[in-house]
């Protein structure tokens, strides 16, 4: 698959997230401004990819990615939210993946912890409140982060 997806760059970590578990290559270009969002997504894409197995490499406006059999690990979300959902979505199919700093995706969703165990059927889990500064500006707490911890779905239809 190529995309050239200037526009649409807020959906590009969830784009590269999908292609990590692709059968066939992908390269998603027009993408280089993401590299000034809350981190250089375009590199912290790259190395978590990398962390879990994946064949991907940055590209001047981009990122190409190969198919790679994907294992679990501590996915770091660099106190994005668009990170965080990314190894949330990857975690649905790689057992083992762990989203730490969960609460950064306060930032849009701040229910989201409690919406995706649901959409799962898992029970409730008890975790710290997050303060307002927190829901602003995630990563600036000095408290422990929330870590994500999903059980992998390949067995359900969650990817057919």
């Amino acid at each position: 698959m190529k995309l050239h997806i200037p526009e649409a760059g807020e959906l590009a970590p969830t784009l590269v997230g999908l292609a990590a578990l692709a059968d066939g290559p992908s390269e998603i270009t027009g993408i280089g401004h993401i590299r000034h969002h809350e981190t250089d997504r375009i590199a912290a894409l790259v190395t978590e990819i990398r962390a879990l197995g994946g064949d991907i490499e940055e590209l001047e406006d981009g990122i190409a990615i190969r198919p790679a059999t994907l294992h679990g690990g501590t996915w770091h979300s660099y106190a994005d939210h668009r990170m965080a959902t990314t190894g949330a979505l990857l975690g649905l199919r790689v057992e083992g993946v762990e989203v730490e700093d969960i609460a950064s995706t306060a930032k849009t969703l701040p229910e989201f912890s409690s919406l995706w165990r649901n959409m799962l059927g898992l029970a409730p889990e008890e975790q710290p409140s997050l303060s307002p500064l927190d829901a602003v500006q995630p990563g600036v707490s000095t408290s422990t982060p929330m870590i994500l911890t999903l059980p992998t779905t390949h067995e359900s239809n969650y990817f057919g």
